[in-house]
């Protein structure tokens, strides 16, 4: 699930007019180890390679402080074909990048075309900065904060239950940032019972800003998922990070337990394994690497007795809530002949009677953007408030 937004493909023509190269020929520079990749210089390779090498090319910028270690391909020039490299070897399968690597050592040339002009990072790896950014996981595609409460599901044993949920990453401040690029995976626990699907970043605030991008959204195994995203490869992309970004968006499959509850945690994490290397949990921000903090989403099922559960607001136990539920509602009260079979599916404003308030509630709802059904809502599960009119015969799921 590789792809380069707006592109054909590794080969792009495009890269020809990013070519830099570095010294004159048969220049001499004296060895010294480094880790090939490691363009930021801080003992690993990751994304933040990637994106150190595509600031030098289409920016200016400081470029990789082990010039040696930005030749990731090996080739003697630094050049658009060293990012893609990397994005190939780290994210798609690719080959790795040659000698030195994965461990510091010299380059095997004998000239060597690249300095390092700086002490490269040999024993052990610098992770990145802790900053004030959050990625947590919601039921809200647009949340503003983590759910502070398990979210409650109720269902009949052996039933499936879909969860959508949103992966969002929360930037405290204002103005205009560049988002230069982030990749994370997301696992749930336990993992058995439970399949990640649905995934995707198309119509998340993420996928609207890739321009000429690169992104990757692949599962691993059926209850993982691993997302990298670079916004672009030949400008910068600036948006406001004064609010929460959803990033990743997917569904959350759980069956319900023969009996009792099962808890699950949906968590943003590194280290999974996708088409590519394990992926870094790292954020890049105006040109900076972090590492964010991260917030599970809990989720509670709980099996129950079909007999006793509803969706409020589905007059007509379709399944549904829709309009049909709202003259259903009308025509058991005014037109007779037709009893809601769960009175308390029928109470859609849950104030303990059935009357045209619910019908004119579940308008409101559908059509006007008030406010919704409460729970058991919108799906099944048992009422929660005391001395509701009740399901004499039956819930209907």
């Amino acid at each position: 699930m590789f792809r380069i937004a707006g592109t054909s493909g590794w080969h792009c023509r495009v890269a020809l007019a990013f070519v830099v190269v570095l010294s004159c020929a048969g220049s001499v520079a004296a060895q010294r180890s480094f880790i090939r990749g490691d363009a930021s210089n801080d003992g690993r390779v990751s994304i933040n390679d990637v994106l150190v090498g595509l600031y030098f090319l289409k920016l200016g910028g400081p470029g990789p402080r082990c010039m040696a270690a930005g030749d990731a391909d090996g080739d003697s020039v630094i050049g658009l074909s060293d990012p893609l490299y990397l994005l190939g070897y780290l994210f798609s399968g690719g080959p790795p990048p040659p000698l030195p690597f994965p461990e510091c050592g010299p380059d095997p040339d004998e000239v060597v075309r690249h300095p390092c002009d700086v002490e490269p990072v040999c024993d052990g790896s610098l992770p990145p900065l802790r900053g004030e950014y959050l990625l947590f996981v919601s039921t809200i595609a647009d949340a503003t904060a983590p759910e502070a409460e398990p979210v409650s599901i109720a269902g009949v044993a052996g039933d499936v239950v879909d969860v959508p949920f949103s992966v969002l990453a929360d930037f405290p401040g204002s103005g205009l940032s560049e988002l230069n690029g982030w990749s994370f995976g997301v696992e749930v626990a336990p993992a058995t019972g439970v399949t990640l699907a649905g995934l995707t970043i198309d119509d998340t605030d993420s996928g609207s800003i890739i321009r000429m991008g690169f992104s990757v959204v692949e599962p691993v195994g059926s209850s993982g998922a691993v997302t990298v995203v670079v916004p672009s490869l030949i400008f910068p992309v600036e948006l406001a990070l004064d609010r929460p970004r959803s990033l990743l968006r997917g569904v959350l499959r759980v069956e319900v337990p023969e009996r009792g509850e099962a808890t699950y945690t949906v968590t943003p994490a590194g280290g999974l394994q996708g088409s590519g290397q394990p992926v870094a949990l790292e954020f890049v921000v105006d040109e900076v690497p972090f590492m964010p903090d991260v917030a599970p989403l809990t989720v509670r099922v709980t099996s129950v007795d079909p007999s006793r559960a509803f969706i409020r607001g589905d007059t007509n136990q379709d399944g549904a809530y829709d309009i049909a539920d709202a003259v259903a509602t009308l025509g058991s009260l005014f037109l007779g002949g037709f009893l809601p079979p769960c009175a308390d599916a029928a109470d859609a404003d849950d104030d303990g009677a059935v009357d045209i308030s619910d019908a004119v509630f579940t308008l409101g709802c559908l059509f006007l953007g008030s406010t919704c059904p409460p729970a058991p809502h919108p799906r099944c599960g048992l009422d929660e408030t005391p001395g509701g009119p009740g399901c004499e015969m039956g819930g209907g799921c």
